[in-house]
């Protein structure tokens, strides 16, 4: 549901053909080298012999970088803290909050994973050695006094 008392955006916006909305109740994450993944389904159940079997379908992904990914946790955070401020705390299954450690610990292994290697800032000193430094001027090459 949206906030029909949000403020007008000072730029444009303009909506794709491609726009839809979904209903998720499903979600997971793939991490990649700058960017995350998140793909949305819906969580169903296969007509069998076992019941309790399930089928994930997924429906939808958006692919964000690192940046983008902590500034969405941030507005979600926000959010969250919003609702929970004016109707109390939303219940999550326990599995949830039992299973945080070992998400972390799990997500930390893919980073891992990747390999990333620290380059150190680039200067004009690293790339150029002196020359890259602003020189002064050449003196002119005027003689103050005559040699002989």
């Amino acid at each position: 549901m949206s906030d029909g008392n949000q403020p007008q955006p000072s730029i444009g916006v303009i909506r794709s053909h491609e726009y839809r909305t979904i209903s998720s109740d499903v979600f997971r994450t793939r991490i990649g080298l700058g960017e995350c993944t998140i793909i949305l389904g819906k969580a169903g159940h296969v007509p069998s012999i076992n019941p309790e079997a399930s089928i994930l379908e997924e429906q939808l992904e958006v692919l964000v970088s690192w940046t983008n990914l902590k500034i969405l946790a941030a507005h979600l955070m926000s959010i969250t803290a919003a609702i929970e401020a004016e109707l109390g705390p939303i219940l999550v299954p326990a599995s949830v909050l039992e299973s945080r450690g070992r998400n972390f610990e799990h997500h930390r292994e893919l980073i891992r994973g990747l390999q990333l290697a620290a380059i150190p800032a680039f200067t004009p000193e690293s790339l150029f050695g002196n020359a890259g430094r602003d020189q002064p001027a050449a003196e002119s090459a005027t003689p103050d006094s005559e040699t002989k």
